[in-house]
């Protein structure tokens, strides 16, 4: 069962003012549903590309993160959660 549904946003005006962002089946269908999480209108269709609508610089920000988040490979979030982890370790000397 998917948990959320996947068909087009129901605003027409999405195919025309929109960024295109081309992924592999499974990465554009896993930042369709992360987009739809975050309420940014988004459109996806088989063997098409991922249309989204950026009207803000959080949404932006926003699409920025989710695609690094599916694109990057183990070692880069491995790395990033290191250190996260010695910038949130207090000093105990």
């Amino acid at each position: 069962m998917v948990p959320y549904p996947l068909r087009p946003h129901p605003d027409p005006m999405i195919c025309q003012d929109s960024t295109a962002i081309e992924l592999d089946c499974a990465a554009r269908w896993a930042l369709y549903r992360r987009l739809q999480e975050l309420a940014i209108p988004c459109q996806c269709g088989c063997d098409r590309p991922l249309k989204v609508a950026v009207d803000t610089p959080t949404a932006a920000i926003q699409l920025w993160s989710a695609i690094r988040r599916i694109e990057a490979p183990r070692p880069v979030h491995l790395d990033w959660l290191e250190r996260c982890w010695q910038l949130a370790a207090p000093d105990t000397d």
